[in-house]
């Protein structure tokens, strides 16, 4: 009997929480973010009371500088610089800017700017009203970030990594 009650408490303080999360106007984003391995990005959600496409991208970059550097399943490949990337969002489409100083502290490889441009990509496409990421680097457009991808097209699905 104390086992039902003491999981009936459990659900309803979850049930709670939930609603209590809806009443606030919040919602939950998601990040993609990489993985230990630096193998592939994993997708985990956040909380945001943005209200908006481009708060929600504003904020979405933002804990994507922050990181997540307690949690050891998930490695950094943006370097944590405030103000190394920012974001504009218009008729549905997100302009990142990087900044010249975030390409200097990029780490080196095909792989980790894929990794970096699709964790990017990946969780601003997950916003609604969001329908293509296009960057620039120190507010011009530039062939390719760090020499592997061709940034001077929009990315416009979401790719797997």
């Amino acid at each position: 009997m104390k086992k039902i009650l003491f999981f009936t408490l459990i659900f309803v303080c979850a049930a709670t929480v939930v609603f209590a999360v809806r009443d606030n106007g919040g919602e939950t984003v998601e990040l993609y973010v990489t993985d230990a391995e630096m193998m592939r990005l994993i997708s985990i959600d956040t909380y945001t009371k943005a209200d908006t496409p481009p708060k929600k991208a504003e904020y979405v970059i933002n804990r994507l500088i922050e990181g997540f550097d307690d949690n050891p399943k998930i490695r950094r490949t943006i370097p944590k610089i405030n103000g190394c990337m920012t974001v504009k969002v218009k008729d549905g489409t997100a302009t990142v800017n990087i900044s010249e100083k975030m390409a200097e502290n990029h780490p080196d490889g095909r792989d980790l700017e894929k990794l970096t441009v699709y964790s990017v990509v990946n969780s601003l496409l997950s916003i609604d009203g969001i329908e293509r990421v296009k960057f620039t680097v120190g507010g011009k457009t530039r062939k390719d970030f760090m020499g592997y991808i061709d940034m001077r097209e929009s990315f416009t699905v979401i790719e797997t990594v």
